[in-house]
């Protein structure tokens, strides 16, 4: 993935006790990292899906409008392309360590969130990551919590 965000989850107290509930501490992590990169995911299409922008207008074919973002907006969506290319994986994990990765596949998207010489940036990973940190601990939390529940019983 280009241009990736990188969510760190490494928490040896849990490990521990996780570990001391059928060894599932790698697999309990991953889901949390998972979940988190998952909540990353939401907030980045969320913004370049949703809401009004107030950039130039295009013509788009017969009688169709594109209304583009203004810097520092996220990029508004033409074709989807951007969006539908954000993806989560895992990206390192082991018994006591998990790393997700969220991020765009096409090549553009960088340019989009940091700007180039001639086009100034539309971020939209890094106010997800400000503005949703909540929600992206939240998840992470929910999905540790059920791992534990499901190694609990």
């Amino acid at each position: 993935m280009s241009d990736k965000v990188t969510f760190e989850l490494d928490v040896k107290k849990m490990v521990a006790a996780l570990e001391r509930m059928n060894g599932c501490a790698g697999e309990a992590l991953k889901s949390g990292a998972l979940a988190g990169g998952m909540a990353i995911q939401a907030g980045m299409k969320r913004r370049i899906t949703q809401g009004g922008k107030s950039g130039r207008l295009y013509k788009r074919g017969k009688g169709g409008w594109h209304q583009a973002s203004a810097p520092g907006e996220a990029p508004a969506s033409d074709t989807g392309a951007l969006a539908n290319s954000i993806e989560t994986r895992i990206s390192k994990s082991s018994p006591d360590y998990a790393e997700s990765e969220t991020g765009p596949t096409v090549e553009y998207g960088g340019m989009l969130e940091y700007g180039t010489s001639r086009v100034k940036a539309r971020p939209y990973a890094r106010p997800t990551l400000d503005e949703d940190a909540d929600l992206i601990q939240d998840a992470m939390r929910r999905a540790l919590e059920h791992a534990l529940k499901r190694a609990m019983s």
